[in-house]
């Protein structure tokens, strides 16, 4: 099994987030998401648009070589501020 980076999403309901959201670290274009990090959702993920920014990650190691490992992020959905939009415009 390969690691996963499994979202969670702060302030949703459990069985909105239920399974948490799961990518690889190719979805993230081979980079380890940091907290403070501004992620854009992808399309068809949450409602509205927004950004998440990572507040707080978690390693799961998982029990021998490529055993299934995770890190777990914590996102928080927040609206792009004016230089944000238009840096994705």
């Amino acid at each position: 099994m390969a690691s996963v980076i499994r979202v969670h999403i702060q302030g949703q309901a459990e069985a909105e987030t239920s399974p948490p959201l799961d990518f690889n670290l190719a979805d993230f274009a081979g980079q380890l998401p940091q907290v403070g990090d501004v992620v854009a959702p992808p399309p068809g993920v949450g409602a509205g648009d927004h950004l998440w920014e990572v507040v707080y990650r978690m390693f799961d190691p998982g029990l021998a070589f490529d055993a299934g490992s995770c890190l777990r992020l914590v996102v928080r959905p927040r609206p792009p501020s004016a230089d944000e939009r238009a840096f994705l415009g």
